[in-house]
């Protein structure tokens, strides 16, 4: 089988072109040019290590898409207060979409990733779940890719330990990126430095109020503040408050008591059903990277949203963010937090 890798350069990337060509496979590498810093360096290494394992390598220009469904969607999350995540829109809409087409294109039967994450195929479905390692599972990331695209696509590292990954890559002189949470189009300023420069019109300074909707401060821009955060607001209260809501229309940051972050429900938008979804079904709930899973009853599922009521309060929903329903080990559905669609029922 002809398979293309997309190939970062990466420890993971070079594990699974690796892993392909001792199974036999004719293994190429696709690296993608997304006009992000420190990239010129990564496409020289990543050619370098290419040669060095005797397969083709070929660069992918990226760049107007990755800006047009990455970069501007990121930077209009933020203007409208919310707080996307870059990594879930770039696996949807570049790396199993744009990338993907452009293997095929090229003659590859698959495209492959060194995303620690497992494919299953079950009654004509693909169904995404936890790989062997999983804590390097990336699964939550790639949770809103269109299921029908991996018919596809391969995960080569989903049954290998990150032992056996080392292992393989002893010895190659590998890019060290940034890991999932990471934005890989800011460089080495700070998150609120980078959208300072973009989106000055998210750092105008406004009212600071509390749950009686008194004024106790200021803030320097709802862009520059997240739910949940105590630290660093400037306010007197005479008592520790977190930001438990961010008002737009009036460019005002609420605080309230640790409390009241506690939801009992959450809705998505735009969901992408794994599996099947209807009221009364039981799941798991994912509401940010590296968070617990929270049992949950779904309330309501249907083409534009999908709510699930926890059996216990969550901290801190975040709109934008990703909402990742689980049954067991596997994906069933996925959407952007949405407060605005569902406004999360407290305590």
């Amino acid at each position: 089988m002809r398979v293309a890798v997309g190939f970062s350069g990466g420890r993971d990337s070079v594990a699974a072109a690796l892993l392909l060509q001792e199974q036999g496979h004719r293994v190429e590498a696709l690296t993608l040019r997304l006009g992000v810093p420190g990239e010129d360096d990564r496409l020289v290494v990543s050619e370098r290590l290419a040669k060095r394992m005797r397969i083709p390598h070929r660069v992918v220009d990226a760049r107007e898409t990755f800006l047009s469904h990455v970069i501007q969607p990121f930077l209009a999350g933020y203007a409208a207060g919310i707080t996307p995540n870059p990594c879930v829109l770039c696996n949807a809409r570049i790396k199993f979409d744009f990338l993907l087409q452009a293997a095929l294109e090229n003659g590859a039967d698959r495209l492959a990733t060194g995303h620690y994450a497992r494919l299953q195929k079950m009654d004509q479905r693909w169904l995404l779940s936890e790989p062997l390692q999983a804590d390097k599972s990336q699964v939550y990331f790639l949770a809103m890719v269109d299921p029908a695209r991996m018919q596809r696509v391969c995960f080569p590292l989903a049954d290998v330990s990150f032992e056996t990954v080392q292992r393989l890559t002893h010895g190659f002189s590998v890019v060290i990126g940034k890991s999932s949470q990471d934005v890989c189009f800011i460089g080495r300023r700070s998150l609120e430095d980078y959208l300072r420069q973009h989106i000055s019109s998210a750092f105008v300074p406004g009212p600071i109020l509390n749950s009686r909707e008194e004024e106790i401060g200021s803030h320097q821009g709802l862009a520059a503040v997240t739910i949940g955060q105590r630290r660093g607001l400037g306010y007197a209260a005479g008592k520790p408050l977190y930001v438990v809501k961010k008002d737009v229309a009036r460019n005002a940051v609420i605080l309230g008591e640790e409390s009241e972050l506690a939801a009992r429900e959450i809705t998505v938008s735009t969901p992408n059903y794994w599996l099947p979804l209807q009221a009364g079904d039981r799941v798991e709930a994912r509401i940010r990277y590296g968070s617990p899973k929270t049992p949950a009853v779904i309330i309501r599922a249907d083409a534009v949203h999908i709510t699930a009521r926890f059996d216990a309060p969550v901290q801190a929903l975040t709109d934008g963010q990703l909402g990742v329903f689980y049954r067991e080990e596997t994906v069933a559905a996925a959407g952007m937090i949405d407060l605005a669609g569902g406004e999360p029922k407290r305590g």
